[in-house]
This record gives C-alpha cells, sequence and structure tokens, in this order.
C-alpha cells in the first residue's frame, strides 16, 4: 500500500473514531418518544419513514434523550404548530428523584413547515433521566432532536 493510501486510511479511521476533546452531537427521531399518559396514545399519529409526530389533539409527549455524564445540556429540535400553545422543554432528574430540572417552555410557532428550535440550558446529572416534554396542540408536528 502507497504511503497516500495509508495516511487516508489513518485519517478516515481517525475521523470515525474520534478523539478525546471531540464532542458528537446525537440525535433522536421524534417517533421514539410517547405519549406521557397511556390515554393519550391515541392522539399521536407516528411517520416511521420520516420520524416525525403528529398530534390529533392537545396532549403531552416525551422523547428520550441518551447521555454520557454530568454536563449542562440543551437540545434543538424542528417542530411546527397549527394553533397556539404548543411548547417543549427539556428536563432532567437523578435516579432518587431529588435533583429534578427542567428548562422554560420554548413556543412552537405557528407555521406550514418545521422550525428549528433551542431549548435552555440544563444541568443534567451523572446518572439519571434526560427528556424533551413537550405540550402539544391539534396539529402539531414534532419532527426530531438533536442534543
Amino acid at each position: 500500500m502507497s504511503s497516500r493510501a495509508m495516511i487516508c486510511v489513518l485519517g478516515a479511521m481517525a475521523v470515525l473514531t474520534g478523539s478525546a476533546g471531540v464532542v458528537w452531537a446525537r440525535a433522536v427521531a421524534a417517533s421514539a418518544g410517547t405519549a406521557r399518559l397511556n390515554t393519550q396514545h391515541n392522539c399521536f399519529d407516528y411517520n416511521f419513514n420520516t420520524g416525525e409526530v403528529s398530534s390529533t389533539c392537545s396532549a403531552d409527549y416525551e422523547i428520550p434523550l441518551v447521555y454520557d455524564g454530568a454536563a449542562t445540556r440543551s437540545a434543538t429540535f424542528g417542530a411546527r404548530a397549527a394553533s397556539t400553545g404548543a411548547q417543549c422543554r427539556v428536563v432532567s432528574n437523578n435516579l432518587t428523584g431529588t435533583l429534578l430540572t427542567a428548562s422554560p417552555f420554548v413556543q412552537i410557532p405557528i407555521s406550514s413547515t418545521p422550525v428549528l428550535l433551542t431549548t435552555g440550558g440544563i444541568s443534567v446529572p451523572t446518572v439519571g433521566v434526560f427528556f424533551l416534554d413537550c405540550i402539544t396542540t391539534v396539529q402539531t408536528t414534532i419532527n426530531g432532536v438533536s442534543y
């Protein structure tokens, strides 16, 4: 193998494996979430081809987010609403339920196309839960979350 080819292979491996200090963003489709209350499951239409979720009534929807350790975290999500009142925030808590933290709600604007919105940053514990918490109105669509 020529030295030029070897350098390309090593460079590609470095990009794929990452290095210390590099931060990798994560993303999750909205369809990975669920209605907060079991009685509200019929309020959501899931599109597993695009990953989006659309509401057919006013209901609460949560999307779990996976993380690797304590940090201040926020989330950017794509969404659109047909009426006022739709909103999302990020929430975290430790496993004993004693460190509940939530960002302020971000209003989802009325729009015919998805809009990118970013929550405020919150402190996430080393071990616990972290999720996007949304209150939807009729015809709210959530596309995905990057964090």
